[in-house]
């Protein structure tokens, strides 16, 4: 794909792809639903979709990366995006909705419109998606409804440096964490580290009216062995095995299924400084 030029700002270019896997396209944007209604999705460079959303005061990150190969009729070894363009999407629901009228035997095209903007970003100007019957124009949010979170933030933000605790959180864990936590008012869930008869450690995860305790492998570190979040987090995250980091200011969780990372902001408690 050939690097296009801008005479002026607002000037109009136009990318092509062609979808491979339309499923795949609207999982990875479902996603992100949950955090917020709208997102900024990003076509780089290194051939990726990024989305990074948040909740107000970041007390809640999801950051999600899908391959354009997984999604479109594109070869890493001769294709390649030679721009990055960020792209507005206003209500993530109706774009799931729009892509979602193909079927997967459709032979669709997806043209992602764009311009340069006068802050020098190329940003996203409209969706064009076509099968050769049905033409649909999904018109992107404008740049200002957006909080752009850069790179080194987000670094910052999944730093381990200071783990206190590691372990591995199933599918099964997960789904009997969130029902008994459903079932009670209290919006907080308490992790901790504890020690058993011999000596050896465990975690604990309890609620205002319910304790379980952890069966599978716990890494204990140095630094804090509590952690508080609001159990009203847990709706942000996929049904996915997750490797969960504890740290000092938060509860860092990373898939081992997709590319997808989450952050939760910790609650501080009555013994908190």
């Amino acid at each position: 794909m050939t690097k296009q030029s801008f005479k002026n700002a607002n000037d109009i270019r136009s990318i092509r792809f062609k979808f491979l896997s339309i499923s795949n396209f609207t999982d990875f944007l479902k996603r992100f639903m949950v955090v917020d209604s709208n997102a900024l999705l990003e076509l780089r460079t290194d051939n990726t979709l990024v989305i990074k959303t948040y909740t107000a005061a970041r007390t809640a990150v999801k950051y999600g990366v899908l391959k354009l190969e997984d999604v479109f009729d594109f070869d890493p070894d001769s294709d390649s995006v030679v721009e990055n363009i960020k792209i507005g999407i206003y209500n993530i629901e109706r774009l799931v909705k729009t892509i979602s009228m193909y079927s997967e035997k459709d032979d669709v095209t997806f043209d992602l419109q764009y311009e340069l903007d006068s802050d020098g970003d190329l940003f996203g100007k409209s969706i064009i998606t076509n099968n050769g019957i049905l033409e649909i124009t999904f018109d992107c949010a404008q740049k200002s409804l957006f909080k752009f979170m850069p790179d080194d933030i987000l670094k910052t933000v999944f730093n381990t440096e200071r783990t206190s605790f590691l372990f591995k959180l199933d599918t099964t864990t997960l789904k009997l964490v969130e029902g008994v936590s459903a079932l009670e008012a209290n919006t907080d869930l308490e992790l901790e580290i504890h020690k058993d008869g011999s000596d050896e450690y465990y975690l604990q995860i309890s609620g205002k009216n319910f304790s379980y305790k952890f069966t599978g492998d716990v890494d204990v570190l140095t630094g804090e062995e509590k952690i508080i979040i609001s159990k009203e987090y847990l709706k942000y995250l996929d049904k996915e095995t997750y490797n969960v980091v504890a740290i000092d200011t938060s509860l860092l969780l990373f898939s081992d299924d997709s590319e997808t990372k989450i952050s939760f902001g910790r609650v501080l408690s009555n013994d908190d400084e």
